[in-house]
């Protein structure tokens, strides 16, 4: 008994050894690491100049990886000259408070010297793109450096975050008749890329599992709430916001364009919990007949990402006839004339076509045995829904929603990889159900480069009488630091080449959307009331040094995109589908 508090005072005695030796390491690597980090700042080659190699094979596209970073300390180790044909530009004296962007190359250039490039242009770059500016810069540094967000809720709408009670109670059934998430099944892989793509490896996902969803579907269809009668309310449009970089400023974009349209549907714009608007910015959508709300009473349970977004909000809106729209499409002319066509009233439902051919799993079709077995895609950034005709397939796409860890990677691989094909699937699965698919192929828009192909950021959309009706602007979403600061002759137009189209692509998006400029509306009026309804109170979002840096003269849109023909799977015609 007496030996007992000495071996208590021995151990204590050791543990305190191990954690001070431990805490001393700690201190130790912490040290070296800086002086790492001061010697290489030290030694340093002092650059000037630097060029920069862009995406895309276009000059005046963002930067390839390893010369992004939100810092422009990421150029420090990078040359000044460029051997090669690839795209690119010179960022001269980027270390200094006042750094250009002079001769933007596409590919096939001749090696280039930003050295020399800089002492020919740089000078007068510097005159050309500070004079005129559009409006001041300081509130855009603002948008820069807000500390916080003030969320605009009264007292009475913060439990439901605007909605009606008899709605979040319908989401609460549905909830209830799911169950638990079926975390225990799973596809072989994820199929976010293409070498890692269990359909393309031959892989099937197990019997068992196959057995499990099968079983599980059938208990919530049994227990899924029958449609709801008196609940939903006439004919609306939903759209999803946000605070982030790439989502504070579409929406506005989106909904000035649908008023700009001559459509007066009203819209409710749905925020996750915690970006809901602030009052000035409710104020602004109230002004222009849109309604906030919140995602708040359905965020009981953790969504896997932001495409769940999508199908609650559509699902679940106020309304019983539904345009959704991503945030980031923009509408031409007037979407309402959809509900009044034949494809509408035959059908409860209205969907479009992607790019790409049907990537489903042969598990797929084991678990819906009387699934359709359609050879296309759909581009869900427009979708029509009629919530009476279709409420089976929606509370089977709810479903499909809540376990998407399963149910995505056995409906897409990675174009397109998302909720997009959870709708159109179930749709296909539930009998009774129908939706008619838009004819036309969505096209492919962006700009021309000098491999003679179009390095795309857009999706034109037509409709069935084939007159463009929206321009879904997916890749590289446009945000308040593409109104640049210098006059709009600097401006790099985004929308100037379509694969059909063809240099005709401007004149035919002012032609749909009756302007004399669509792009400068966009990216000079549009963006302006995205600006001024800000609050200045909303915390920043990183951004990379060429999209944000205010102190660097740069055309903008620093534009991005894609080669459709790049990619397995693309349909080149209307009726290969």
């Amino acid at each position: 008994m007496r030996a007992m508090p000495r071996t208590c005072e021995k151990n204590s005695s050791r543990h305190y050894a191990r954690e001070k030796s431990s805490n001393t390491t700690g201190r130790r690597l912490v040290f070296v690491c800086a002086c790492f980090i001061a010697l290489e700042v030290l030694l340093l080659p002092s650059r000037a100049n630097v060029w920069v190699q862009t995406v895309g094979c276009h000059g005046f596209a963002k930067p390839i990886r390893g010369y992004g970073g939100t810092s422009m300390m990421s150029l420090s180790r990078k040359s000044s000259r460029s051997f090669t044909s690839e795209s690119g530009f010179c960022v001269c004296a980027f270390m200094s408070a006042l750094p250009v962007v002079v001769a933007n190359r596409h590919c096939g250039k001749f090696p280039i010297d930003c050295d020399v490039e800089c002492d020919k242009d740089a000078s007068k770059a510097r005159v050309d793109l500070s004079s005129g500016v559009n409006y001041s810069s300081h509130r855009l540094r603002r948008w820069l450096f807000r500390r916080r967000r003030t969320e605009c809720f009264t007292k009475g709408k913060r439990r439901f975050g605007g909605h009606r009670r008899e709605i979040v109670d319908v989401f609460h059934d549905a909830m209830l008749a799911t169950g638990k998430t079926l975390r225990a099944v799973s596809a072989p892989n994820s199929r976010k890329t293409i070498k890692n793509d269990f359909v393309y490896q031959g892989k099937r996902m197990r019997v068992a599992d196959v057995a499990r969803l099968r079983v599980a579907i059938q208990e919530f269809l049994h227990k899924a709430p029958e449609y709801p009668t008196h609940t939903f309310r006439g004919r609306g449009i939903v759209i999803v916001g946000g605070s982030g970089l790439n989502y504070a400023t579409t929406y506005w974009i989106a909904l000035l364009s649908i008023r700009r349209a001559g459509c007066a549907l009203p819209v409710d714009i749905w925020f996750p919990k915690g970006e809901f608007p602030t009052c000035r910015q409710v104020r602004e959508l109230r002004r222009l007949g849109a309604t906030p709300r919140s995602f708040s009473p359905f965020a009981a349970r953790g969504w896997h990402s932001r495409f769940a977004y999508k199908l609650i909000a559509m699902i679940f809106s106020d309304f019983e006839s539904v345009l959704y729209m991503d945030a980031d499409n923009i509408a031409l002319r007037d979407p309402s004339v959809v509900f009044d066509s034949a494809l509408w009233r035959e059908h409860g439902a209205v969907l479009f076509k992607d790019f790409w051919r049907s990537s489903a799993a042969p598990d797929l079709f084991d678990i819906f045995p009387d699934l359709a077995h359609h050879n296309g895609t759909h581009e869900t950034g427009q979708v029509f829904i009629d919530k009476p005709r279709v409420w089976p397939a929606l509370m089977l796409a709810h479903f499909m929603n809540v376990n998407a860890h399963a149910f995505v990677p056995l409906t897409v691989n990675y174009m397109g990889w998302g909720d997009k094909e959870l709708l159109p699937r179930a749709l296909q699965a539930t009998h009774g159900c129908s939706y008619g698919l838009v004819r036309p192929l969505p096209e492919h828009v962006g700009v021309y480069t000098t491999q003679h192909r179009v390095f795309g950021n857009s999706m034109l959309q037509r409709f069935e009488d084939d007159e463009p009706m929206f321009l879904h602007a997916n890749v590289g979403k446009i945000n308040v630091f593409d109104r640049t600061t210098a006059p709009w002759r600097t401006h790099v137009r985004r929308w100037q080449y379509g694969t059909r189209l063809k240099k005709s692509l401007p004149r035919a998006l002012n032609a749909a959307s009756n302007t004399t400029d669509f792009e400068r509306w966009v990216f000079d009026d549009a963006l302006a009331v995205a600006l001024a309804a800000d609050d200045d109170d909303a915390s920043p979002s990183p951004a990379p040094w060429y999209a944000s840096s205010l102190d660097i003269h740069i055309p903008r849109p620093v534009l991005d995109g894609m080669y459709v023909t790049d990619h397995p799977g693309l349909i080149i015609h209307d009726d290969d589908d």
